[in-house]
């Protein structure tokens, strides 16, 4: 019923969104910044893993549509060509881990 009316906002905000990142314009209420209160730091085990629940259930979204394509086309490939799908989930794997590797080496204190 209001499918095209949906599209057309939807679309004006992709648009206004891009315009923001690129600088073309200015849009103050995405630019600020609220916190409350102060953070707390956490380093027990259950914090870490909560974060980690958290962290993983935001990215499931964004990454099920993109394993879920690699593995429709590593699955379709025929069974002489099997390097060709294994090649396909290699490189995933690594474009997905290799920046969180980075991540961890970069903020690892050495005594």
């Amino acid at each position: 019923m209001y499918s095209g009316l949906l599209e057309q906002l939807g679309g004006i905000l992709i648009v206004l969104f891009g315009l923001q990142m690129s600088g073309l314009i200015s849009i103050r209420a995405l630019l600020m910044d609220k916190r409350i209160g102060k953070p707390r730091r956490s380093t027990s085990f259950l914090g870490s893993f909560g974060f980690g629940l958290v962290f993983a259930s935001g990215w499931t979204p964004c990454v099920g549509v993109v394993l879920g394509s690699v593995l429709a086309l590593a699955s379709s490939q025929s069974s002489g060509d099997m390097f060709a799908g294994v090649g396909m989930l290699l490189l995933y794997s690594l474009g997905l881990g290799i920046p969180f590797f980075t991540r961890g080496f970069a903020i690892l204190e050495f005594p």
